[in-house]
């Protein structure tokens, strides 16, 4: 009876065993990982990922929001090299032996404050001046940020030569307008003719560019 009972049964409960296993090793999904990955794209369906989730290519060019560079935190030190000039009045100055347009000279720049908005320096130096004395400077500066590239602003300097004020040392705002290469910086300025501290008015230019930064 017993071996009537295995031969009859045995296949069925074989068989019964089989398709339970294969129903409790079925992968079933984890609905934690499904929530935490919502819009996971198939693979080899050709979509592509929303665009915010692309990262920047390697030396992509950056687009400043509303075109102005950010805020730089660290302070830079910049080499002033002087400089070249024009002079409006080029009979006057030439009359007055006051036409030397070549203004070698040196100096330096700090940034002690640089954010979206502008950069504040302080600066020293010296260069040859109309008259082809030395004209020694210090003082500080602001310049609004214009763009990416452009800042102007003025430098409220302390200014002592010969050839200015009749040799007395005076303080004098000039404007300042920059133009940032990167590497270099060009500085455009005018000092406006003013009674005997500048008798005649004049264009300059002079480079600037870094030297560290902390």
């Amino acid at each position: 009876m017993f071996g009537q009972f295995t031969c009859r049964w045995l296949p069925t409960l074989a068989l019964a065993l089989a398709l339970g296993g294969c129903g409790a090793l079925e992968r079933k999904p984890d609905p934690t990982l499904a929530s935490a990955v919502p819009t996971t794209v198939a693979a080899g369906s050709g979509a592509e990922a929303p665009p915010q989730a692309r990262p920047a290519a390697a030396g992509a060019s950056v687009d400043y929001p509303q075109g102005i560079r950010p805020a730089n935190s660290r302070l830079q030190l910049n080499l002033n090299v002087f400089g070249l000039s024009y002079h409006t009045d080029r009979a006057g100055t030439r009359d007055r032996h006051l036409d030397n347009e070549l203004n070698v000279g040196l100096g330096l720049d700090y940034e002690f404050h640089n954010d979206a908005l502008g950069v504040a320096t302080l600066q020293t130096g010296f260069f040859k001046d109309s008259g082809r004395n030395w004209t020694k400077i210090a003082g500080a500066g602001y310049q609004y940020k214009l763009g990416q590239r452009w800042r102007a602003g003025a430098d409220l300097l302390a200014i002592h030569s010969q050839t200015y004020n009749n040799g007395h040392g005076f303080i004098a705002p000039i404007p300042r307008v920059t133009y940032d290469f990167g590497p270099v910086n060009v500085n455009f300025v005018y000092v406006p003719r003013y009674r005997d501290y500048n008798r005649f008015a004049v264009f300059g230019l002079y480079f600037s560019t870094p030297l560290g930064a902390w």
